[in-house]
Protein backbone atom coordinates (compact mmCIF):
# COMPACT_ATOMS: atom_id res chain seq x y z
CA UNK A 1 0.00 0.00 0.00
CA UNK A 2 3.18 2.35 0.84
CA UNK A 3 4.41 1.75 -2.60
CA UNK A 4 1.38 2.34 -4.39
CA UNK A 5 1.14 5.64 -2.55
CA UNK A 6 4.75 7.04 -3.26
CA UNK A 7 4.26 5.39 -7.00
CA UNK A 8 0.92 7.90 -6.73
CA UNK A 9 3.02 11.07 -5.47
CA UNK A 10 5.94 10.72 -7.57
CA UNK A 11 3.46 10.29 -10.84
CA UNK A 12 2.10 13.36 -9.81
CA UNK A 13 5.74 15.17 -9.43
CA UNK A 14 6.46 14.65 -12.60
CA UNK A 15 6.26 16.73 -15.72
CA UNK A 16 7.26 15.43 -19.13
CA UNK A 17 8.94 12.31 -19.10
CA UNK A 18 11.39 10.76 -16.63
CA UNK A 19 14.16 7.60 -16.83
CA UNK A 20 14.90 6.20 -13.71
CA UNK A 21 17.38 3.11 -12.63
CA UNK A 22 17.47 2.18 -9.07
CA UNK A 23 21.31 1.01 -8.08
CA UNK A 24 22.71 -0.79 -5.34
CA UNK A 25 25.36 0.91 -3.63
CA UNK A 26 28.14 -1.71 -2.96
CA UNK A 27 31.70 -1.43 -3.10
CA UNK A 28 33.91 -2.47 -5.89
CA UNK A 29 37.62 -2.06 -6.66
CA UNK A 30 38.77 1.44 -7.41
CA UNK A 31 40.40 2.23 -10.51
CA UNK A 32 42.02 5.36 -12.65
CA UNK A 33 39.58 7.26 -14.62
CA UNK A 34 41.52 9.97 -15.85
CA UNK A 35 38.74 11.56 -18.35
CA UNK A 36 36.24 11.50 -15.59
CA UNK A 37 37.93 14.93 -13.78
CA UNK A 38 36.31 16.76 -17.12
CA UNK A 39 32.83 14.85 -16.11
CA UNK A 40 30.04 16.67 -14.01
CA UNK A 41 29.91 14.64 -10.95
CA UNK A 42 26.80 13.92 -8.11
CA UNK A 43 28.09 14.18 -4.37
CA UNK A 44 25.35 15.17 -1.27
CA UNK A 45 25.54 18.99 -2.53
CA UNK A 46 25.16 18.44 -5.66
CA UNK A 47 22.26 15.88 -6.36
CA UNK A 48 20.59 17.15 -8.99
CA UNK A 49 22.10 19.28 -12.45
CA UNK A 50 20.81 20.47 -15.77
CA UNK A 51 22.46 19.14 -19.29
CA UNK A 52 21.84 18.98 -22.80
CA UNK A 53 22.47 16.17 -24.92
CA UNK A 54 22.64 15.60 -29.14
CA UNK A 55 20.08 12.40 -29.74
CA UNK A 56 21.28 10.16 -32.39
CA UNK A 57 19.29 9.77 -35.74
CA UNK A 58 15.65 8.46 -36.07
CA UNK A 59 15.76 4.29 -35.87
CA UNK A 60 19.26 4.16 -34.08
CA UNK A 61 18.39 1.37 -31.64
CA UNK A 62 19.35 2.31 -28.07
CA UNK A 63 22.22 -0.60 -28.06
CA UNK A 64 24.03 1.01 -30.66
CA UNK A 65 23.77 4.31 -29.60
CA UNK A 66 27.78 5.63 -29.62
CA UNK A 67 28.98 1.68 -29.88
CA UNK A 68 30.73 1.87 -33.22
CA UNK A 69 34.11 0.44 -33.29
CA UNK A 70 35.32 3.87 -33.60
CA UNK A 71 33.16 5.15 -30.44
CA UNK A 72 34.65 1.98 -28.45
CA UNK A 73 38.52 2.39 -29.77
CA UNK A 74 38.44 6.22 -28.66
CA UNK A 75 40.24 6.72 -25.27
CA UNK A 76 38.31 9.61 -24.61
CA UNK A 77 34.23 10.37 -25.05
CA UNK A 78 33.87 11.68 -28.28
CA UNK A 79 29.96 10.65 -29.10
CA UNK A 80 27.66 13.48 -28.72
CA UNK A 81 24.71 11.31 -28.15
CA UNK A 82 25.84 10.60 -24.77
CA UNK A 83 27.27 12.00 -21.86
CA UNK A 84 28.99 10.70 -18.59
CA UNK A 85 28.81 11.60 -15.11
CA UNK A 86 30.32 10.69 -11.92
CA UNK A 87 28.67 9.76 -8.82
CA UNK A 88 30.29 9.96 -5.52
CA UNK A 89 29.03 7.87 -2.92
CA UNK A 90 31.08 7.75 -0.50
CA UNK A 91 29.95 10.92 1.65
CA UNK A 92 29.57 9.95 4.93
CA UNK A 93 25.75 10.94 4.84
CA UNK A 94 25.07 8.78 1.81
CA UNK A 95 27.17 5.86 2.93
CA UNK A 96 24.42 4.95 5.17
CA UNK A 97 22.29 4.04 2.09
CA UNK A 98 22.69 0.90 0.27
CA UNK A 99 20.10 1.72 -3.27
CA UNK A 100 20.13 4.63 -4.74
CA UNK A 101 17.86 6.46 -7.71
CA UNK A 102 19.26 8.02 -10.54
CA UNK A 103 16.58 9.97 -13.11
CA UNK A 104 16.59 11.62 -15.90
CA UNK A 105 13.66 14.27 -16.62
CA UNK A 106 13.08 16.07 -20.26
CA UNK A 107 10.28 17.71 -21.39
CA UNK A 108 7.56 16.32 -23.50
CA UNK A 109 8.30 18.29 -26.34
CA UNK A 110 10.99 16.43 -27.06
CA UNK A 111 10.36 13.17 -29.25
CA UNK A 112 13.56 10.95 -27.54
CA UNK A 113 14.75 8.07 -25.35
CA UNK A 114 17.11 7.65 -22.60
CA UNK A 115 18.91 4.96 -22.03
CA UNK A 116 21.24 4.83 -18.51
CA UNK A 117 23.76 2.48 -17.22
CA UNK A 118 25.55 2.43 -13.48
CA UNK A 119 29.29 1.40 -14.07
CA UNK A 120 31.94 0.04 -11.78
CA UNK A 121 35.37 2.29 -11.87
CA UNK A 122 37.12 -0.72 -13.28
CA UNK A 123 34.36 -1.16 -16.04
CA UNK A 124 34.91 2.42 -17.07
CA UNK A 125 38.61 2.39 -16.88
CA UNK A 126 38.58 -0.79 -18.96
CA UNK A 127 36.02 1.45 -21.44
CA UNK A 128 38.84 4.48 -21.24
CA UNK A 129 42.16 2.88 -20.59
CA UNK A 130 45.46 5.49 -19.68
CA UNK A 131 48.81 4.42 -19.67
CA UNK A 132 48.79 4.91 -15.53
CA UNK A 133 49.89 1.75 -13.65
CA UNK A 134 47.33 0.00 -11.62
CA UNK A 135 47.92 -1.14 -8.59
CA UNK A 136 48.38 -4.31 -6.90
CA UNK A 137 45.94 -4.23 -4.77
CA UNK A 138 43.44 -1.65 -5.84
CA UNK A 139 41.29 0.37 -3.18
CA UNK A 140 37.65 -0.41 -3.28
CA UNK A 141 34.76 2.54 -3.34
CA UNK A 142 31.60 3.06 -3.60
CA UNK A 143 31.62 5.40 -6.78
CA UNK A 144 30.20 4.86 -9.88
CA UNK A 145 29.54 6.10 -13.24
CA UNK A 146 27.04 6.82 -15.01
CA UNK A 147 26.60 6.95 -18.78
CA UNK A 148 23.65 8.38 -20.03
CA UNK A 149 22.70 8.02 -24.25
CA UNK A 150 19.56 9.27 -25.97
CA UNK A 151 17.95 9.00 -29.63
CA UNK A 152 15.68 10.63 -31.19
CA UNK A 153 12.46 8.65 -32.08
CA UNK A 154 10.07 11.55 -33.53
CA UNK A 155 10.36 13.02 -36.53
CA UNK A 156 14.09 12.64 -38.97
CA UNK A 157 15.98 16.06 -39.10
CA UNK A 158 16.67 18.11 -41.83
CA UNK A 159 20.00 18.43 -41.75
CA UNK A 160 22.38 15.93 -42.11
CA UNK A 161 24.96 14.79 -39.21
CA UNK A 162 25.57 15.80 -35.62
CA UNK A 163 25.56 19.66 -36.44
CA UNK A 164 22.36 20.12 -37.36
CA UNK A 165 20.58 18.10 -34.35
CA UNK A 166 19.01 19.89 -31.65
CA UNK A 167 20.35 19.93 -28.40
CA UNK A 168 17.94 18.63 -25.86
CA UNK A 169 18.20 19.85 -22.23
CA UNK A 170 17.26 17.67 -19.61
CA UNK A 171 17.78 17.43 -16.05
CA UNK A 172 19.33 14.46 -13.77
CA UNK A 173 19.02 13.93 -10.51
CA UNK A 174 20.92 11.44 -7.68
CA UNK A 175 19.20 10.80 -4.29
CA UNK A 176 19.39 7.84 -2.07
CA UNK A 177 16.46 5.63 -1.40
CA UNK A 178 15.12 5.43 2.31
CA UNK A 179 14.27 1.59 2.97
CA UNK A 180 15.25 0.91 0.14
CA UNK A 181 12.42 2.20 -1.94
CA UNK A 182 11.32 6.00 -1.10
CA UNK A 183 13.24 8.67 -2.77
CA UNK A 184 14.77 11.68 -0.37
CA UNK A 185 12.84 14.11 -2.18
CA UNK A 186 9.48 12.30 -1.44
CA UNK A 187 10.17 12.17 2.01
CA UNK A 188 8.64 15.63 3.01
CA UNK A 189 5.61 14.74 0.99
CA UNK A 190 5.31 12.20 3.39
CA UNK A 191 5.50 13.96 6.39
CA UNK A 192 3.14 15.74 5.29
CA UNK A 193 0.83 13.24 4.05
CA UNK A 194 0.83 10.61 6.60
CA UNK A 195 -0.54 12.96 8.98
CA UNK A 196 -3.58 13.61 6.99
CA UNK A 197 -3.87 9.60 6.22
CA UNK A 198 -3.90 8.86 9.87
CA UNK A 199 -6.21 11.73 10.28
CA UNK A 200 -8.48 10.68 7.67
CA UNK A 201 -8.49 6.65 8.61
CA UNK A 202 -9.69 8.14 11.87
CA UNK A 203 -12.38 10.27 10.80
CA UNK A 204 -13.59 8.22 8.38
CA UNK A 205 -15.11 5.86 10.41
CA UNK A 206 -16.96 7.73 12.38
CA UNK A 207 -18.02 10.01 9.67
CA UNK A 208 -19.75 6.85 8.09
CA UNK A 209 -21.30 5.78 11.05
CA UNK A 210 -22.78 8.97 11.81
CA UNK A 211 -24.12 8.81 7.84
CA UNK A 212 -25.36 4.97 8.48
CA UNK A 213 -27.90 6.96 11.51
CA UNK A 214 -28.59 9.32 9.40
CA UNK A 215 -29.97 7.05 6.79
CA UNK A 216 -31.32 4.57 9.42
CA UNK A 217 -33.71 7.39 10.74
CA UNK A 218 -34.37 8.83 7.57
CA UNK A 219 -35.97 4.97 6.78
CA UNK A 220 -37.73 4.85 10.07
CA UNK A 221 -39.15 8.04 9.46
CA UNK A 222 -40.27 7.07 6.07
CA UNK A 223 -42.07 3.13 7.52
CA UNK A 224 -43.35 5.26 10.32
CA UNK A 225 -45.24 7.86 7.90
CA UNK A 226 -46.21 4.58 5.82
CA UNK A 227 -47.61 3.01 8.55
CA UNK A 228 -50.06 5.97 9.81
CA UNK A 229 -51.58 6.53 6.17
CA UNK A 230 -52.64 3.19 6.14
Amino acid sequence: MLRVFISLILTSLCIGNTEIVNFDAYSANDADVLVSNAWSSFNLRTSEQHAEIIPAPLNTPLAAVCSSPEDLVSTVPSCPNEIWFKLNLDDDEWRTFSKFTFRVSWAASYPVDFAISILDPEAVAARFPTNSSQKDSPSTTRTKYARVRSVDIGVAARSNGHHGAPKVPFIVSVEPLHFGFVPESVIPLLQAFVPLLIGLLWAVPKVLRYVGSVADEARKEVYDARRKKK
